[in-house]
């Protein structure tokens, strides 16, 4: 599943993508997630196998995303926002 349900941290998720993108860091996503950042790495891979391509550059400087990672991170930030709206009208009932 690429979409998060907030109470899973077991598959690869668009959310930990956007989040490593915005701090650029997979040590930060980690601690924000409360999981290690060895577990933040092997979801970045999993997700970039997935997509049979890198997204994110990784040297000793630090990461950035390659071009495919953020045309990858601007539709993920899209799917994120519906599926926030999504979750928000069906817990006020808001289905028709």
């Amino acid at each position: 599943m690429l979409v998060p349900n907030s109470h899973n941290h077991e598959q690869p998720t668009l959310d930990l993508f956007s989040r490593k993108s915005a701090l650029q860091s997979l040590s930060a996503v980690a601690r924000g997630r409360n999981v290690s950042a060895s577990q933040v790495s092997r979801a970045l891979a999993r997700i970039e196998s997935l997509c049979a391509m890198r997204l994110v550059h990784r040297t000793t400087h630090g990461l950035s995303l390659t071009n495919e990672g953020g045309l990858f991170l601007e539709h993920a930030q899209r799917i994120l926002l519906e599926h926030d709206s999504l979750a928000t009208a069906l817990a006020r009932g808001d289905a028709p």
